[in-house]
């Protein structure tokens, strides 16, 4: 954004920035005139992941935790999905590898020879 032309109006949308004035301050001091438009309003819900080799797990228990979500404002309410504890989680993971060497044990990836 610092080489666009000085008529040119620039849009960003973050759910969380947490330095919006700042950059607004860079912004400024670029171009001139720049101003912050702020909202809570949350047209889609904000929901947080997990993915990793085995598929895409809620990083919560509850769709509404986390920054920016619709349940507790307090991290102390966001409870991680116990699908992702280390104990659980680490345990298909080595499953995972075990099917996946067993598998190519036998002359590799199905349909291989």
């Amino acid at each position: 954004c610092i080489l666009t032309p000085d008529e040119a109006r620039i849009v960003a949308l973050s759910a969380t920035m947490s330095n919006a004035r700042q950059i607004v301050e860079w912004l400024k001091h670029i171009h001139g005139d720049t101003r912050l438009v702020e909202t809570a309003f949350r047209p889609v819900p904000l929901r947080y992941h997990f993915a990793d080799t085995l598929g895409v797990e809620r990083l919560f228990s509850s769709l509404g935790a986390g920054p920016g979500g619709s349940g507790s404002k307090h991290a102390r309410g966001w409870k991680i999905n116990p699908a992702l504890k280390p104990n659980v989680r680490g345990a298909e993971v080595e499953r995972a590898q075990l099917r996946k060497a067993n598998g190519n044990a036998r002359g590799g990836p199905r349909g291989g020879s």
